[in-house]
C-alpha cells in the first residue's frame, strides 16, 4: 500500500492544496509554513495515538485569511492488497487496489460538526459515510514528533525488546539461559549475605535499630536492615539500564544527538513490519535529524530508508537531507522532496 497524494482545503494555512507522496518523501522548509499542519491533517484521517476529541476541530483549524466553513482532507490510497486490510474493508476498495478516505468538517448552528467517510474513489456515490475512522486499528499512520521524551521510550521499549527476544529463543537458548539464570542466582543471594557484613552498613543498622527500640512498643524483637533485594534476579533484569561501553570501560551516554539515535534505533527494531502483520503503517517522522551533525543526519536517513519497510514520511529544516533527492548514499532512493515556501 501507499498514500500516493492528499487534498487539503481549509485547514489551519492551507487554502487549497494537493501534495503528492512517494515511497520515501522528505518534506522540507522553514518554520511555519505548514509542514507540521501537514502531518496532522494525515494524523487526523489515519492516527490511532490521538484522542477522538482532536477531531472536534477549534476555530484556528480553519484557514483564517477568508471566512470559511469548511475542512475537507482527503488521502489517496493506491496498491490496496494487504489481507489485513482487504479482508477487513470489503466494498471500500476498488478493483485496482484503490481507496479514498477523507475527513470532512463544517459550522452548523455555531457548532463544529464532522464526519468521516471512505470509498473506492472521491466520487459521491463511492465515498461512503463511516462511524469514525474504524480503520485506523489496520490502516494507519505510525507518527514521532519533534518533541521526543526519550528517556521514557527508552525505558519502556528496553522491556519490550527483552520480552519479545526472551519468546522468540531456541529450545537450546533456554535451557542454556536456565542453567546461566540459576548460577546468578546463587551469586546474586551470595551478594545479599555479604553486603549486611560490610562495617559501614551494619553500624549504620545498628544505629537505626536502636532508635527503633526506644520508640517501639510492640516488635521490640524485629529488626529492620538495609536489603538489596538481589535475589530477585527478575527485578535485577527489570533494572536494567542502558550505557555505553569502550573495550571493559562503562561509559556516559553522550550528548542528545547520540540518545536521540538510540530512540530511533529501538523504535524502529519495535515498529519493523512483515508480509504477516496485522496492520500496515506509513511512518511519519518530524524533524529526525535533531542534534545530529550534518554526516549522521546522512546516515540516519539511509538508515531509516533501509530499516523501516513501506512508506517513510520524514519532514525537515536540514539542507543536508535536501541534497540527498538524487538518492546518493542513502537507503531513501526513490525519494521525493516538496519545497514549502
Amino acid at each position: 500500500m501507499q498514500l500516493d497524494h492528499v487534498y487539503i482545503k481549509g485547514f489551519r494555512n492551507y487554502k487549497e492544496a494537493t501534495v503528492n507522496f512517494n515511497k520515501s518523501t522528505l518534506i522540507i522548509g522553514a518554520n511555519d509554513v505548514g509542514k507540521t499542519n501537514l502531518i496532522y491533517a494525515l494524523q487526523i484521517l489515519m492516527d490511532r495515538g490521538i484522542s477522538d476529541y482532536s477531531f472536534e476541530l477549534k476555530d484556528s483549524d480553519f484557514y483564517a485569511y477568508e471566512d470559511t466553513k469548511e475542512v475537507v482532507i482527503r488521502a489517496y490510497l493506491t496498491d490496496v492488497v494487504e489481507d489485513c486490510v482487504v479482508a477487513r474493508m470489503p466494498g471500500y476498495i476498488s478493483n485496482d487496489g484503490e481507496m479514498v478516505l477523507q475527513y470532512k468538517a463544517w459550522y452548523e448552528n455555531g457548532k463544529v460538526e464532522y464526519q468521516f467517510y471512505c470509498g473506492k474513489s472521491d466520487c459521491a456515490e463511492d465515498l461512503k459515510e463511516c462511524a469514525g475512522p474504524f480503520y485506523r486499528k489496520y490502516l494507519n499512520i505510525k507518527y514521532i514528533g519533534s518533541r521526543r521524551d526519550f528517556w521514557s521510550y527508552i525505558n519502556k521499549s528496553k522491556k519490550d525488546l527483552l520480552n519479545q527476544a526472551k519468546l522468540k529463543r531456541s529450545e537450546e537458548e533456554q535451557v542454556a539461559d536456565d542453567s546461566l539464570y540459576s548460577d546468578i542466582e546463587e551469586k546474586l543471594q551470595f551478594v545479599d549475605e555479604k553486603i549486611p557484613e560490610l562495617s559501614f552498613v551494619k553500624t549504620a543498622t545498628d544505629q537505626l535499630n536502636g532508635e527503633l527500640r526506644k520508640l517501639s512498643i510492640h516488635n521490640k524483637e524485629q529488626q529492620v536492615l538495609f536489603d538489596t533485594s538481589a535475589m530477585d534476579i527478575e527485578q535485577v533484569i527489570s533494572n536494567v539500564s542502558i550505557s555505553s561501553k569502550h573495550q571493559d570501560k562503562r561509559l556516559v551516554i553522550g550528548g542528545e544527538g547520540r540518545i536521540n539515535q538510540i530512540y530511533l534505533s529501538l523504535w524502529a527494531t519495535q515498529n519493523q513490519q512483515t508480509s504477516i502483520s496485522n496492520e500496515v503503517s506509513i511512518v511519519c517522522i518530524e524533524e529526525p535529524e535533531a542534534y545530529l551533525h550534518p554526516h549522521q543526519q546522512r546516515e540516519l536517513a539511509a538508515y531509516l530508508g533501509q530499516a523501516l519497510s513501506g512508506q517513510v514520511i520524514l519532514t525537515s529544516h536540514s539542507p543536508f537531507k535536501a541534497c540527498m533527492a538524487g538518492g546518493q548514499e542513502t537507503g531513501m532512493r526513490n525519494h521525493h522532496s516538496h519545497y514549502f515556501n
